[in-house]
């Protein structure tokens, strides 16, 4: 489908931007960049860095990592013009 057509050029995106040798495991990363696609990222008030680089070490706005940089612990997206489904690689 489309979808997946764009989810896997946003994930093509991702590995030549150096996504895979930043701190995020990649299957995080991926969730990140579907929510960003599936709620119409482009289109949220704030989304400074997102689908640039690492998503802890370029500090994607509203994404907070824990102490080692190593895992997304928390998203804070609240009143930012999200529209859309939560992707399912949420809950994987």
């Amino acid at each position: 489908t489309v979808g997946r057509v764009l989810q896997s050029l946003i994930l093509v995106e991702l590995l030549l931007s150096g996504a895979v040798f930043g701190a995020a495991p990649l299957s995080e990363t991926a969730a990140l960049a579907a929510l960003y696609k599936d709620t119409n990222g482009p289109n949220w008030y704030l989304n400074d860095n997102w689908l640039k680089g690492d998503p802890c070490d370029d500090n994607w706005f509203g994404v907070q990592c824990d102490d080692g940089g190593d895992h997304i612990q928390q998203l804070d997206l609240l009143f930012n013009n999200l529209n859309g489904r939560i992707p399912s690689e949420l809950g994987q």
